[in-house]
């Protein structure tokens, strides 16, 4: 007798009805399992990277001039307010294009999201008046 009967044999003629269904059956709830772990995958990435969302969608509706509550009502509270020599940005600069030399950067307010791979900070820099003179996308 062989090893594997005709009737055993996956996809052959042979094949009774009821191993046919038992192997649609198994093929389907490897699909469907497949699908899930997609879906929850994709899900996953989509709520991880709301936050960043969010925050490109305010960085992009700042504009010079603005105060520093105008700031926060787009962006929110910022994590970090830095003053001074604590700013990292000393330089007027908007979206890293150098300009207004004069102008220099007295308070800085910070956001920051974390991402699976890299941290993404956002910096906004005001000057001695509290009107918005610089901002950057750090990541």
């Amino acid at each position: 007798m062989p090893l594997l009967a005709p009737a055993t044999v996956i996809g052959g003629e042979d094949m009774s009805n009821a191993k046919r269904k038992r192997y649609t059956r198994v093929v389907g709830y490897c699909l469907a399992g497949a699908l899930l772990a997609v879906l929850a995958l994709g899900s996953g990435l989509w709520a991880w990277t709301k936050p960043i969302r969010d925050y490109d969608r305010g960085f992009d509706a700042i504009a010079r001039g603005m105060s520093a509550a105008e700031v926060t009502q787009i962006m929110g509270e910022p994590r970090r307010i830095r003053s001074g020599q604590d700013v990292i940005m000393a330089r007027s600069t908007w979206d890293d294009v150098a300009d207004e030399p004069s102008s220099s950067v007295h308070l800085e307010y910070g956001y920051h999201a974390e991402t699976f791979y890299l941290p993404v900070d956002w910096l906004v820099g005001f000057n001695e008046e509290g009107a918005v003179v610089s901002k950057h996308r750090l990541d």
